[in-house]
């Protein structure tokens, strides 16, 4: 069971804790960085809250959008980029 202030990051059947959003979106761009694949080639993780629900997902800029993959829209909400994070510039 997940603490309830922690989130999972879902990539295929791999799920790795993150207590934040904001570290969702680290994990998942120091693992596109290590293994050095394309844009093409990378998996869209998810993030789901406490409960499993998916609510979100990262793009390959490390930018997290507000639904599952495949839902994005022009609508869709951002909810966090890394570009504007003033610790991660």
């Amino acid at each position: 069971m997940i603490p309830a202030e922690q989130f999972m990051v879902i990539v295929g059947r791999n799920r790795v804790p993150a207590a934040s959003i904001r570290e969702a979106s680290l994990l998942f761009r120091v693992a596109r960085d290590h293994f050095g694949e394309g844009g093409s080639t990378t998996p869209v993780p998810e993030i789901a809250d406490a409960h499993g629900n998916v609510f979100a997902h990262i793009s390959y800029n490390g930018r997290v959008w507000q639904g599952a993959k495949g839902s994005w829209t022009a609508d869709s909400a951002l909810l966090y980029d890394p570009l504007v994070d003033p610790e991660m510039v």
